[in-house]
């Protein structure tokens, strides 16, 4: 076979013949950078799809989600305002805590 010298001369004169070998860890940086970029470009995932779909689907189907009203509870709203000719709303909330301390 091939003794270490023979070998190496080998290895030289491959590189001497067809370039450096080494250039594929660049080569595949930038494989690997222009991939992110792509997946960024491309928009979101089907797991964030599925997840937004599902608080969107929330929000249609309740009238109150974490202390707000929804969207849904303002159609109703109108609606009722429509074919009541009008209604009559009582607006309530607790004092902000600290805002009598300037009132003498």
């Amino acid at each position: 076979g091939f003794g270490g010298a023979a070998a190496s001369s080998s290895k030289e004169g491959l590189a001497q013949k067809y370039g450096s070998q080494e250039g594929d860890d660049v080569l595949r940086q930038s494989v690997v950078t222009s991939h992110a970029r792509a997946m960024e470009k491309a928009g979101p995932s089907w797991e964030e799809m599925k997840a937004k779909e599902e608080r969107v689907a929330k929000h249609i189907t309740q009238l109150f989600i974490d202390g707000c009203y929804t969207p849904l509870t303002i159609e109703r709203l109108k609606e009722e305002i429509f074919d009541a000719g009008g209604v009559d709303l009582l607006l309530t909330s607790e004092w902000p805590a600290g805002c009598l301390k300037a009132v003498p």
